[in-house]
């Protein structure tokens, strides 16, 4: 279980989390409205219910990245490079931008970076 607490700046309608109902991880979750309206009112309750999701080779690829040995490749700008089993560096442009851990990290970096919001398929 993760000790990470979700705020309302950091998520947006379709980041993808993890979602629990009683006791049940239910994976890949993707918020809409309604889950940031209760992560503004009840966000003891929502962090309760919710965990991020780790990024991974195999989660790269399912959101549009070319693979390049331990580099992935995104538009012609953004680069991920592996840093260990847990952390990622984001490039823009082969400047380092920042170190992420989790999948809706990412989402909100490239789509502030390029105005393209890297969605993960929740259902394959």
């Amino acid at each position: 279980m993760s000790n990470y607490t979700f705020t309302p700046h950091e998520l947006r309608i379709g980041s993808v989390v993890n979602y629990i109902e009683d006791g049940d991880l239910f994976l890949l979750y993707t918020l809409d409205w309604q889950d940031l309206k209760w992560l503004t009112e009840q966000p003891d309750y929502f962090n309760q219910c919710h965990q991020p999701i780790p990024i991974n080779p195999r989660l790269l690829v399912k959101m549009g990245l070319k693979e390049c040995g331990e580099t992935w490749h995104y538009l012609l700008d953004i680069q991920i490079e592996c840093v260990n089993e847990r952390v990622f560096r984001v490039y823009f442009r082969g400047h380092l931008i920042k170190w992420v851990e989790y999948v809706h990290e990412l989402q909100n970096i490239v789509y502030e970076l390029n105005g393209v919001w890297l969605e993960l398929k929740v259902n394959e």
